[in-house]
């Protein structure tokens, strides 16, 4: 459905749109200004026409998946869909393009920005789709045509005042749908500030671990290993589902899904108090057994009747497996 969608958007008679959006700086103290919109002319558009069909072409066949908190994957067959609605910054963007102002988004220091990026508006109809693309600056002219900023003629030689154009794509908005494809996620979470409002909500499950007081020693947040991207996912994740109270009220489960770990993962436990024991000099990878725990994930695949410490997911597929393997054995 999504790529039917783009496909209309292939046509002679769209009109395009190209903004560039610099992100605040180190020091978060200013945000830099040096936005541009584009004339586009007959030099441009077809290399910006042709970013629809082959972002049709790279990824029609693959698997679209919700989009989830999860740690991505090595997975090169899965895009991701996600509601509008449920993304935030993304109506700050939409403001600013559809009043050709993209200086609005960074005109609030509270915004702090922190990526590079390309937009690009498709519109036929008047229908939309927006691509999102950010990049390095590093990088900024590996892999992209590059254009002289006012006379837009292709150069191939460094000079003042260039301008690149990627010619691929993070994510796109496709209004008829009020959704946005994924085609880098980790790209898709640094543009609309995914990663900072993870990190309140870790924050936020850092706190319910403190406040029902179910680990002895030194708290979560005196390691720095929890500020990396894979733990804070897992913090959030925890705060979102409620997992502390699960962990709670299933803590003898909890308990046997430690001891049936390798012994030299397991994680220390006050059976009496029911709390886990973290010592100030425990390993990442201490840390990151405890935090599955309390995110109730699955250990070596290990299940038995009274064990059912797993992810709601890996439920619904066990039980799938189990009707399917009843029917195969059926007499």
């Amino acid at each position: 459905m999504p790529f039917s969608t783009l496909e209309k958007f292939n046509s002679d008679e769209v009109s395009i749109n190209l903004h560039y959006v610099d992100r605040c700086n180190q020091n978060k103290n200013k945000i830099i200004r040096n936005n541009y919109e584009l004339r586009l002319n007959k030099v441009i558009l077809p290399e910006l026409r042709g970013i629809i069909p082959s972002l049709i072409e790279k990824h029609r066949y693959k698997t679209i998946r919700p989009y989830t908190i999860d740690i991505d994957s090595a997975e090169i067959d899965c895009i991701y869909e996600i509601n509008a609605d449920e993304v935030p910054f993304l109506q700050t963007f939409l403001s600013a393009i559809r009043q050709n102002d993209v200086e609005q988004i960074t005109s609030n220091l509270s915004n702090n920005l922190n990526t590079n990026m390309v937009i690009t508006s498709y519109t036929i109809n008047d229908n939309r789709v927006i691509c999102f693309t950010s990049y390095n600056p590093m990088n900024l002219f590996k892999g992209k045509k590059i254009y002289m900023l006012n006379q837009s003629v292709e150069i191939t030689t460094f000079k003042e005042n260039l301008i690149s154009i990627p010619d691929y794509v993070d994510c796109v908005y496709i209004e008829s749908l009020q959704q946005i494809i994924i085609f880098q996620k980790k790209h898709f979470e640094t543009i609309f500030k995914y990663k900072e409002e993870y990190r309140r909500k870790a924050n936020e499950a850092l706190k319910l671990i403190k406040t029902k007081n179910i680990i002895q020693g030194v708290d979560l947040d005196d390691f720095k290993y929890i500020l990396k991207d894979k733990p804070t996912k897992k913090l959030a994740n925890i705060f979102i589902e409620g997992k502390i109270d699960k962990v709670i009220a299933n803590f003898d489960n909890v308990i046997k899904a430690n001891e049936r770990l390798p012994e030299e993962k397991r994680i220390k436990i006050d059976k009496k108090h029911k709390k886990f024991i973290l010592d100030k000099d425990a390993s990442d990878e201490y840390v990151e057994v405890l935090l599955s725990l309390l995110n109730l994930e699955p250990h070596q695949n290990i299940i038995t009747e009274d064990l059912r410490l797993i992810s709601d997911q890996r439920a619904s597929q066990l039980s799938f497996i189990s009707k399917l393997g009843n029917f195969f054995n059926r007499k």
